[in-house]
């Protein structure tokens, strides 16, 4: 997993707003939506998948 900037709640307002203005959706990933991307990596449904980076 290529983490990039995830959702805080003790982040600051300001730093909140230039972090979400870096990222190309607009809006800071959850650690939920982490969480289900690695569910389905460890699951049989991407038995197929190798050699990938899933950047957030």
């Amino acid at each position: 997993m290529g983490l990039g900037f995830l959702f805080n709640l003790l982040e600051e307002e300001l730093n909140m707003r230039f972090l979400v203005g870096l990222h190309p959706l607009d809006r800071l990933g959850k650690p939920v939506e982490v969480a289900k991307t690695v569910l389905l990596l460890a699951s049989d449904v991407s038995s197929f998948i190798l050699e990938v980076t899933f950047a957030s």
